[in-house]
């Protein structure tokens, strides 16, 4: 039917969000459940390739689009993807950054036209750095900061069968508590807390393995208090510019793409 309808059967979208809302974890989850109804992953990053020889990051790109058609159905993963495709409007930008994104919109171009099937996703904290013309052939995914159920979620894996909380606190309160927290300033915040029950429990047992006996009893629990001072040296990390960044750039590809 598709073909019927000359309908193209590349399917391309760009993930858009702040750092640490989780888009390369949705996209590799995405890609996984692919693989697993025989899809090839083909997955690089815009810094590595940025990070090659001169000449030599175009052969990479180049390559990676044509092993994209030959294991078709394969989706190409590029995280970072503003490195590699810059917006050539830009003034002052490098001849090499401009042969790149050529190169990258060549290699496209070769899988949009091919009547193989093919995902290809770009993730970007940047999407006013990607050239114009790659924007227009993809479809936007905005991804949002992780709302409070979402935390409670990221915190219970964190903690879940490792350390219990003291009666009357939960992991929905820990979320409720860091409203303006990213993954990143969960993990973060995570990573304080287990070192400071490492300190606490070990200095409360002596004995490592009556400190962990009492970890996995319960006889030992993270309180409220330990949460707060942990948090006092683990704030998150500044995110109003960047947000409005990016809603201002979307509201005007919004209009461009309207006009």
């Amino acid at each position: 039917l598709k073909e019927y309808l000359k309908m193209k059967k590349l399917h391309s979208y760009f993930f858009i969000g702040p750092p640490g809302c989780g888009k390369t974890y949705i996209i590799e989850a995405f890609a996984h459940e692919l693989m697993d109804k025989n899809y090839k992953y083909i997955s690089l990053v815009g810094s590595d390739i940025l990070s090659r020889f001169v000449g030599e990051a175009e052969k990479i790109i180049t390559t990676l689009f044509e092993e994209a058609e030959k294991n078709a159905p394969c989706i190409v993963f590029i995280d970072e993807v503003d490195g590699v495709c810059k917006n050539r409007s830009q003034p002052m930008l490098p001849e090499y950054a401009a042969s790149l994104t050529t190169a990258f919109l060549t290699g496209y171009n070769r899988i949009n036209n091919s009547d193989k099937p093919n995902i290809f996703i770009g993730a970007t904290n940047y999407p006013n750095q990607v050239d114009n013309a790659m924007l227009d052939r993809v479809e936007l995914v905005r991804v949002p900061f992780p709302d409070q159920e979402a935390r409670t979620f990221s915190f219970e894996k964190h903690f879940q069968s490792i350390i219990q909380l003291e009666d009357g606190f939960t992991f929905g309160e820990m979320a409720e508590r860091t409203d303006t927290y990213n993954y990143r300033d969960i993990q973060r915040l995570a990573s304080k807390i287990k070192t400071m029950v490492l300190k606490d429990v070990m200095g409360q047992y002596k004995k490592e393995s009556d400190a962990l006996e009492a970890l996995k009893s319960g006889m030992y629990r993270l309180t409220r208090e330990q949460f707060l001072k942990a948090q006092e040296g683990c704030l998150p990390t500044p995110k109003e510019d960047i947000i409005r960044e990016l809603d201002e750039w979307e509201e005007k590809f919004k209009r461009s793409m309207d006009e």
